[in-house]
């Protein structure tokens, strides 16, 4: 397990395990558990490489085997030599409040009221999928309305929001992290957390600037065939004119987006820049399946025979206004706060009103 302690609470970064070979098998206690430690170390190498860190164990030799004053055998020199371009401490503790130890220790037994409660519990779940029945649960609209008769909770948001955190409330800050992919306990509404990517180049020699609103997946495209800096700059500019400023920017670590002049601009305009990590493009995966989604649609109108400029506008207009899965609104209501008008006829009694309107009559 590697293990990164911040503010006094440790978080996982990582599992790894395999198992022993054959030979392997035969070694001695003390062997296997210094070549755990030196396989974990190779494993890890990027993240442990030229940095200080504790090499946590539960076998009270290794603290001494690979220290200079002892003389092990040939097998563990060797593997004492591999660890030597590390910058580590070996610290043995009971193997009981050893994390990494829990796979070796067996499940306590459990008594015939527990598996008895726990074989219930199977026939009800049974009985649930058979009867296609719901549980009965709260919808997220009453735990909202539950929140906010909170005052501890909504003193947690406050500060979230204000980014400073009282002693009260201080216990809340090291997990605010882990609980949204972006950092805060709910994102905070539209325009305030964007992300770009660029899309090609292609078959034109044009790329496309995708510019997304992760709170409404409302996105935008501008079609080019420059990735510079300014660019992007003059693009965010006719976006930030019509929507405002976000308060944080999410992209990759391509020269465009690292310069020192975008830096600059976002900074300027009080822009919280986040990079993703390097090769890996999951980290800004929405933007990546809208890359996806747009490529697809520019693949269908060269098959068709079509425009694909004139197609990906089409395309735009029919996501935005598209109910999303995740949220049960389209992007557009989402991010305008009201419907667009499309082709499609409007359904008997639908209110054209919003929320606050009608509030007032």
């Amino acid at each position: 397990m590697l293990v990164q302690e911040n503010q006094g609470v440790r978080r996982v970064i990582c599992y790894a395990s395999r198992s022993l070979t054959d030979v392997e098998r035969r070694y001695s206690t003390t062997e296997k558990e210094a070549l755990a430690a030196v396989w974990a170390c190779e494993k890890f190498h990027m993240y442990l490489y030229a940095v200080n860190f504790e090499l946590i164990v539960d076998h009270k030799a290794l603290e001494f085997i690979f220290s200079p004053k002892c003389r092990p055998s040939a097998r563990v020199q060797r593997w004492a030599i591999r660890l030597m371009p590390y910058n580590f401490k070996v610290r043995a503790i009971p193997g009981k409040e050893n994390a990494a130890d829990a796979l070796s220790r067996l499940l306590p037994k459990l008594s015939m009221d527990e598996e008895k409660q726990n074989t219930n519990k199977t026939e009800e779940y049974i009985k649930l999928i058979e009867h296609e029945e719901t549980p009965n649960a709260l919808s997220a609209q009453e735990v909202e309305e539950a929140s906010k008769d909170d005052p501890e909770l909504q003193q947690v948001r406050q500060q979230l929001s204000n980014n400073k955190w009282d002693k009260s409330s201080k216990s809340f800050s090291p997990m605010r992290d882990e609980l949204c992919s972006i950092g805060y306990l709910v994102l905070r509404g539209p325009w305030q957390d964007i992300g770009i990517d660029f899309l090609g180049p292609l078959d034109s020699g044009h790329y496309i600037l995708v510019v997304i609103d992760y709170y409404s997946r409302y996105y935008d495209a501008e079609i080019t065939k420059k990735t510079t800096s300014r660019k992007v700059i003059d693009t965010l500019d006719r976006l930030f004119s019509m929507h405002g400023l976000p308060k944080t920017l999410k992209s990759d670590n391509a020269a465009n987006f690292t310069s020192q002049e975008f830096e600059s601009y976002l900074q300027k305009n009080g822009i919280v820049h986040k990079h993703t990590t390097p090769l890996h493009p999951a980290a800004n995966g929405e933007v990546e399946r809208q890359n996806r989604s747009l490529l697809k649609r520019i693949k269908i109108a060269k098959a068709e025979q079509q425009d694909w400029k004139t197609e990906i506008r089409k395309y735009l207009f029919a996501y935005r206004t598209t109910p999303h899965s995740t949220t049960g609104k389209s992007p557009a209501e989402m991010f305008f706060g009201r419907k667009l008008r499309t082709q499609l006829p409007k359904l008997d009694g639908e209110k054209l009103l919003d929320g606050e309107e009608r509030d007032h009559d």
